[in-house]
């Protein structure tokens, strides 16, 4: 998997956010594209964090504890955990802030 460099920026928005919060959501994108692009058939835990912007502990508990409450389906087995690609690319693809997701795409093609 390709690194991304996060830009930081000491600038801020009206709302006084920096928006070194866009550089993430640009990464946060970026890294949702390489997983949509893929043709791996399941995914780890590790690889989805950034995109739902969690760390991968949290999903590999609530993937062992409560996996009904993730939105997508999760595999596990001992103390792994393995996410189908297509299930989570339609998650994400129809949570709400997707829109931006798709925007942002759309801008960038």
């Amino acid at each position: 998997m390709t690194q991304v460099q996060e830009k930081s920026y000491i600038c801020k928005d009206k709302r006084g956010i920096g928006v070194m919060e866009s550089a993430m959501k640009k990464t946060q994108l970026e890294r949702f594209n390489e997983i949509k692009s893929s043709n791996k058939l399941f995914l780890t835990a590790a690889e989805i964090a950034p995109v739902l912007e969690v760390d991968a502990h949290s999903v590999r508990g609530q993937a062992r504890d409560r996996p009904d409450m993730l939105g997508f389906p999760v595999v596990v087995y001992g103390s792994r955990v393995k996410v189908p690609r297509l299930p989570f690319v339609q998650f994400v693809e129809s949570l709400p802030c997707s829109c931006q997701i798709n925007r942002r795409n759309e801008e960038s093609a």
